[in-house]
């Protein structure tokens, strides 16, 4: 087993000190649910791996692939993910009772559509803690870890082939248009009149999604009649086999999956690199937490650290614990909150594709 498995806890450690990269002491461990929930499948359902699964793809090897699978498929970093960027997306349009059952559990991220850079910071934020914590599991079996794009692939790459899926961003336009936004996001003149929190949200709003779109799989007939990216009810936890937790289950499309696909990896790597690139071309050497970050003017200090559920204020560090459980809690202390709790559900589940 390449990560040994442990039932309950993931926690990824933010970014300490003014450093870009924590230090080794800092690192948490990475805890994941149980096998038989992360890895099995549905009744009537099996999902088949992708080919990449076991020969790689472009310079991802099989062996980075069995540790993405291990870590990144399980169902309390799926629900992470999905959280993270639903409730970032939908906050503008709870209503009162909604939005004080999501503060009650702590939830309370910045708006998807807020001017306020820590919307964008955010975005940057836990990206790269999710590459840091994926880069930890790759430490912990002698691997590298996997470059970001350094140029996003062209129609006719051979490494990092797209399905014409339907979407805008599998066109030829939709690829222009992506060309268009990658030079700018790598043109330090650019970098130095915007913000990092503008910086974010331009990247998460016109190119991030689109990316996302270009891979994305046109189809995955092993479904069924199951649509490509899963309706989460947040008042019934779904059961131990459900096909969505199959760590073949990897839809670049959505939240709840996108992250077990490889490519993921690759187009967020390219993203953290922009980030990289805005700090250097405004003087900054390093980003952090500490308050010697204010003094020392080579150190940028992180305005927006929003992390996800969990997310413990100025301890930075993002914690996955079992949500639905604490729903499961509340929902049993006042049952008259359900019908908000399946409101909330379903207005989630309108963001849950890129």
């Amino acid at each position: 087993m390449i990560i040994k498995k442990t039932a309950l806890l993931l926690i990824m450690a933010a970014i300490g000190g003014c450093g870009t990269h924590r230090k080794t002491d800092d690192l948490k461990t990475i805890r994941h649910e149980s096998s038989n929930l992360s890895r099995s499948r549905a009744s009537g359902f099996s999902l088949t791996s992708a080919p990449y699964v076991t020969q790689g793809i472009g310079d991802i090897s099989a062996a980075h692939i069995a540790v993405i699978r291990d870590i990144m498929a399980t169902r309390a970093v799926r629900m992470h993910h999905y959280l993270w960027h639903t409730l970032r997306r939908g906050m503008d349009f709870l209503d009162t009772e909604e939005l004080a059952f999501v503060t009650s559990l702590g939830w309370e991220p910045p708006s998807y559509s807020s001017r306020d850079d820590r919307a964008g910071e955010d975005f940057l934020y836990m990206h790269r803690l999710m590459i840091e914590t994926l880069n930890q599991g790759f430490a912990s079996q002698g691997l590298d870890p996997i470059a970001g794009w350094s140029d996003i692939p062209g129609p006719d790459d051979q490494d990092y082939p797209f399905e014409q899926n339907g979407s805008y961003a599998s066109s030829q336009a939709g690829y222009d248009a992506i060309k268009k936004a990658e030079l700018k996001f790598e043109d330090d003149e650019y970098l130095r009149t915007i913000t990092l929190g503008r910086l974010g949200q331009e990247m998460e709003s016109q190119i991030h999604n689109s990316l996302h779109n270009r891979w994305s799989q046109a189809t995955l007939p092993d479904l069924g009649n199951n649509p490509k990216s899963p309706r989460v009810e947040l008042t019934n936890e779904p059961p131990a086999d459900w096909i969505y937790d199959s760590p073949d289950y990897d839809y670049l499309g959505a939240p709840y999956g996108s992250q077990v696909h490889p490519i993921f990896w690759k187009l967020h790597g390219w993203i953290d690199l922009r980030m990289s690139q805005w700090l250097k071309a405004n003087n900054f050497q390093t980003i952090g937490f500490t308050d010697a970050c204010v003094v020392e003017k080579s150190c940028y200090r992180w305005q927006g650290t929003w992390a996800g559920p969990g997310h413990q204020g100025s301890h930075h560090k993002m914690t996955s614990n079992n949500i639905f459980q604490t729903i499961q809690n509340k929902l049993k202390a006042d049952p008259k909150i359900r019908p908000t709790v399946e409101s909330l559900s379903e207005k989630l589940s309108r963001y849950s594709e890129f």
